[in-house]
């Protein structure tokens, strides 16, 4: 009756709390090689299930085991895949990879990231009908100039979303000028709004999910192979 517990995903929640009274942190371990199969698994029944008109018949199970096995024996092989589905956010992205290209993912490592790059800033969105403010490949223009500031100082791996902001608001200005003109932003005066970024920004997030917020003020990418990536 005397213990105390806060439960967060933010470690910015408890920070002030250290000491005396919470003097012990538990985080959430990345996934087991069960725990992949698992989430796999129940995602491709969903999937198939939801393709057909939500039918759960003996056919759509097996042909959904059939593609979740084709997946984890592609995990297993291929090193730098099994090290990016340590979490549900990067499985679920190299899952609609393969739904969206083949019964093959890319074996060449820059090969994969690039059409990962793609599904998330250019057909994924185009699958849920969002307009995004900066189209591709122009918002990956962006997301390189970002990631290769991070790269260059110190390998960081978070930026305060001011930070962000003023590093995408750089990088949106140096695009060319046929890009510019599809954002519909005034080209003559280089005059980028701090609205139309923040919306980048949050589009990123939201709809690419190739950044993520780790903290109220935090963002960063939602894995360090796609900040390394960019950065190239």
């Amino acid at each position: 009756p005397q213990a105390a517990f806060i439960l967060t995903t933010r470690p910015a929640g408890y920070r002030d709390y250290s000491g005396e009274k919470f003097d012990t942190g538990l985080f959430i371990r990345p996934f087991q090689e069960t725990q992949q199969a698992d989430f796999v698994k129940r995602w491709y029944q969903l999937q198939e299930r939801y393709s057909r008109g939500n039918r759960d018949t003996d056919k759509v199970r097996h042909e959904a085991e059939q593609k979740a096995e084709n997946l984890l024996a592609q995990l297993k092989q291929n090193h730098d895949l099994g090290q990016m589905a340590d979490n549900p956010l990067n499985l679920n992205m190299i899952a609609q990879l393969l739904r969206y290209y083949g019964e093959a993912l890319p074996q060449n490592r820059a090969d994969l990231y690039r059409r990962m790059c793609e599904l998330q800033l250019d057909k994924r969105p185009r699958a849920k009908r969002k307009e995004l403010v900066i189209p591709y490949p122009a918002n990956q223009k962006v997301l390189q100039g970002i990631a290769l500031v991070m790269m260059q100082e110190g390998s960081q791996l978070q930026l305060a979303l001011a930070d962000v902001v003023k590093l995408a608001q750089k990088h949106i200005k140096r695009l060319h000028k046929d890009d510019l003109e599809e954002i519909g932003e005034v080209v003559e005066s280089g005059d980028i709004s701090t609205k139309l970024v923040k919306r980048f920004v949050e589009q990123v997030v939201e709809v690419s999910e190739l950044m993520v917020q780790r903290e109220a003020d935090d963002y960063q990418f939602a894995h360090r192979s796609f900040q390394e990536y960019l950065a190239a």
